[in-house]
């Protein structure tokens, strides 16, 4: 009977003493180590995330009174589509693809940039309003009061030349993939811009 008793005691204690060891290896284990698996879920969600934002970094005239625009990709980067998709309004003027204005695609890449210059100067002043609305439908407006100071013979041949340029040109000026409509060169040159050498292996006509 006492051989009966001091086994069962035995079996107790075994028992209290497993119990003891699996509370403190418990209490001694890592702090967070439990919600490590729920914070790297987080954390692999905020990074996935993705923030877009197209911003008008500059806004003012040229030498020529001509409007200039910078803008800046301050987001994450975008795909060729949402690019494409994506459109700059001047004024009351039909909006422009990205496409269009930025066709090396700079601003698909995170901060990089493409600048806008209108081919038409500016006459007289003007309260200009320009909105840039994304692929997804996210849409801001900057406007701004420019005040031209070219006098009318000098807005009257940045008129001319461009004017010139656009029914000659079927496309961006080679070097000026930033600008829907290249700047001119300045007075006193000969009013070409980037003149394109002959073609290799074609001989010149003298």
């Amino acid at each position: 009977m006492k051989s009966r008793q001091r086994t069962l005691e035995t079996a107790v204690i075994g028992v209290m003493f497993f119990l003891m060891c699996a509370a403190t290896s418990q209490a001694n284990a890592p702090a967070g180590a439990t919600n490590r698996g729920v914070i790297n879920l987080h954390h692999a969600v905020a990074v996935e995330k993705k923030t877009f934002d197209i911003e008008v970094v500059r806004f003012d005239l040229t030498g020529n009174c001509q409007l200039r625009l910078e803008l800046q990709n301050k987001g994450s980067v975008l795909t060729k589509e949402q690019h494409r998709n994506s459109t700059l309004q001047v004024g009351q003027d039909t909006p422009v693809s990205l496409s269009i204005i930025d066709p090396g695609r700079r601003l698909c890449a995170k901060n990089g940039t493409a600048t806008y210059i209108e081919a038409k100067p500016i006459a007289k002043e003007t309260n200009m309003k320009v909105s840039l609305t994304l692929f997804n439908g996210d849409k801001k407006t900057w406007t701004k009061m420019l005040r031209p100071t070219c006098g009318k013979a000098r807005l009257n041949a940045v008129g001319k030349r461009n004017t010139g340029l656009q029914k000659g040109s079927s496309g961006p000026v080679p070097g000026s993939s930033r600008m829907i409509n290249p700047q001119p060169e300045p007075p006193g040159k000969h009013g070409m811009i980037n003149p394109q050498p002959e073609p290799p292996g074609k001989e010149m006509k003298h």
